[in-house]
């Protein structure tokens, strides 16, 4: 069931979207120097990425597990007792030049712009892309929506409604210079429920969540 956006903070959905923008080229040279790591795996991403520094602990050990001795004896250690762990905190692997920078620049972007890793995808390719279905999470937090049938029929009636009232005053106006439909019917007053934008009426987004709740509390 599709939903109608009633209201959205667009601006603080835009400036969520520019900071998500600003964000991605960075990520993108950070990850693009991660994919050429010794340790990296295809099956990484970006929040393996952040926590590169496990992965290459993990894959110094991974090497050099069960060669204990031979290291030790390269070392001229052959007479201590030394662990996977020990060995692999005596071996440097490198980073790719400027990996460690492109990181730390990304990482500061992303915590100075209110973001996370999550609002990013990553394609096969490993081409960083904006996560949609984030941004769009991100977007309904931020909106009034008509998301249940019974929400929906209520934005259809009151459009149908503000609609069918335009029309008559403009009927009204045309045939006898009068505007909307006399008392005693008491009409409820268009500007206390819509806006008009110069093209189109607009539900004021307080007066829908009210009614909202009154659906759900009925």
């Amino acid at each position: 069931m599709k939903k109608i956006v009633i209201n959205q903070d667009e601006e603080k959905i835009m400036s969520h979207r520019a900071n998500l923008e600003e964000t991605l080229p960075l990520l993108q040279r950070a990850f693009d120097l991660f994919r050429q790591a010794q340790y990296y795996q295809e099956t990484m991403g970006l929040s393996d990425m952040l926590n590169s520094e496990h992965h290459r602990s993990v894959y110094k050990q991974k090497i050099f597990k069960g060669q204990e001795g031979k290291v030790a004896i390269a070392l001229g250690l052959e007479d201590v007792q030394i662990s996977t762990a020990k060995v692999s905190d005596l071996i440097e692997i490198k980073d790719p030049p400027g990996f460690g920078h492109a990181v730390s620049v990304a990482r500061q972007k992303i915590q100075q712009n209110g973001i996370t890793v999550n609002d990013f995808s990553l394609t096969k390719a490993g081409n960083v892309n904006i996560n949609r279905t984030a941004l769009k999470a991100y977007a309904d937090r931020y909106s009034v929506l008509a998301e249940t049938p019974d929400e929906i029929q209520l934005h259809r009636l009151m459009m149908n409604y503000v609609s069918s009232r335009e029309q008559l005053d403009n009927f009204l106006r045309e045939k006898t210079g009068t505007s909307l439909m006399a008392r005693p019917l008491h009409p409820v007053k268009i500007s206390d429920y819509f806006r008009h934008d110069g093209l189109e009426y607009i539900i004021f987004a307080p007066r829908f969540m009210a009614l909202k709740r009154a659906l759900k509390n009925y």
